[in-house]
């Protein structure tokens, strides 16, 4: 049983609206840091993780979080947040590249809420990309595509998180 995880995040995406193909927010982690390099919003961790900065032999620098519950502990409940305005944009997608690591759980999942500002936010589980990651020191890139759920277009509010997951 591992106690401790890691799982880097690189170029983390790119929040786009898909009407204008414009990205409304991207991360890309160069220079060791966690704001945008484009657009606005914040990325943080969550459920008692830490984070590194790291480079990668193929991406660029990215986002290596570690310190993730012990297996079969606290499912879903630790990684990354990131609150993004959608205002003034509709057709939404979210993508990012994910390193995984011999370390970390081998499955992951996509989770937004409609309203990041709530005392206890909803999240909502939109899909796992079908739970496994690819094999140890390779990336995977990811994308979703929320277009058609209602509340996400236009929406101050929202936020999307990446978690680990048994």
């Amino acid at each position: 049983m591992k106690t401790s995880a890691s799982v880097c995040l690189i170029a983390l995406g790119a929040v786009c609206s898909a009407s204008a193909a414009q990205t409304i927010t991207k991360w890309t982690f160069e220079g060791g840091v966690s704001t945008p390099s484009t657009g606005a919003g914040t990325a943080s961790l969550i459920g008692g993780t830490t984070a590194s900065f790291a480079d990668s032999n193929t991406s660029g620098t990215g986002w290596n979080t570690a310190t993730y519950p012990a297996q079969g502990t606290a499912n879903g409940t630790a990684g990354v947040e990131f609150d993004v305005s959608t205002v003034g944009y509709d057709l939404i997608t979210v993508s990012y590249d994910h390193l995984a690591s011999g370390q970390a759980s081998r499955w992951s999942e996509m989770q937004y809420t409609l309203d990041r500002t709530a005392v206890v936010p909803v999240w909502v589980t939109f899909d796992n990309n079908g739970g496994a990651l690819a094999p140890q020191n390779s990336v995977t890139h990811n994308y979703y595509d929320l277009s058609a759920v209602p509340g996400v277009d236009g929406n101050a509010s929202f936020a999307f998180r990446i978690v680990s997951v048994f």
